[in-house]
């Protein structure tokens, strides 16, 4: 059975009108220097996002319990980089928070998971020295986004498509959740490498023109799922992924970064609004 052919979605407002706020912080992804009173303007537009970073700034994390009361010293002490990464991630979860799920979608594992392959995919941009840490961020951030349109406009055919999905791709290696999760990121204006990447992301080896982030995506996502299942991480792990050509120094650094990344990850999502 081809779910490709068997499926069509009409996506509504909330995936094709993405909010002004998300679309302030995506673009900021394509500045090399963010400005602060700009990231300022645009989180106080959002009482979610700015309450959030507030409860950042004052979690055990950043070790500045109870002392932080205003946004800007906030964001001066997460950094600039940092708090928009957040922010976009905050922005996404309570776009698509209010809604009615079922079936066996969790919204928030659902959001650790892509909120976690976004961290370590920044990180392994950051050690190889290979790719755009911007690029490499959103693309892990938004890679399932295919599964949050299901859950949405197929949610009683989500359990079917999950269940099937990997062994209905088509001729392409293109699976249903990766194809949709293209369109998606297309209707908000994207770039083509980052809807490419998502498209091919469950099949690095099919992609057309291919730049590596699929790649390294892929291994991100995986990576990702075994800590939060708890799996020891190993080097013999990277052996799949050899055409990321990372060294054994680059793949020890990766391996020792990754329990303080699912720690961060961990404790913002816990303070997110849900």
């Amino acid at each position: 059975m081809h779910l490709q052919k068997n499926y069509k979605l009409k996506f509504g407002d909330d995936l094709t009108s993405p909010s002004p706020v998300l679309n302030e912080l995506l673009s900021l992804f394509n500045q090399d220097d963010i400005s602060l009173s700009l990231l300022l303007d645009i989180i106080q537009k959002d009482i979610t996002v700015t309450t959030n970073i507030l409860k950042y700034a004052n979690s055990a994390y950043f070790g500045a319990s109870g002392t932080v009361s205003s946004l800007k010293k906030a964001i001066e002490l997460i950094g600039l980089v940092e708090t928009r990464n957040i922010s976009v991630c905050n922005v996404l979860i309570s776009n698509f928070a209010q809604k009615n799920y079922i079936g066996h979608f969790d919204y928030k594992i659902f959001w650790l998971h892509s909120f976690l392959t976004a961290n370590i995919s920044k990180c392994i941009a950051k050690l190889s020295n290979k790719f755009d840490e911007n690029e490499a961020y959103i693309i892990g951030l938004l890679h399932d986004i295919g599964w949050l349109a299901i859950a949405l406009y197929l949610p009683d055919q989500y359990d079917l498509i999950r269940k099937n999905d990997d062994n209905n791709k088509n001729n392409s290696g293109k699976s249903m959740h990766s194809l949709i999760g293209m369109k998606v990121v297309k209707m908000w204006n994207l770039p083509d490498i980052i809807c490419n990447s998502i498209l091919y992301h469950t099949n690095p080896e099919c992609a057309t023109t291919s730049v590596g982030y699929e790649s390294l995506t892929a291994l991100s996502s995986r990576l990702a799922v075994d800590l939060e299942n708890n799996k020891l991480i190993e080097k013999i792990f990277f052996d799949n992924y050899k055409d990321l050509n990372l060294d054994d120094y680059q793949i020890n650094m990766i391996i020792s970064e990754l329990p303080l990344i699912l720690t961060k990850t961990k404790e913002i999502i816990n303070l997110s609004e849900f």
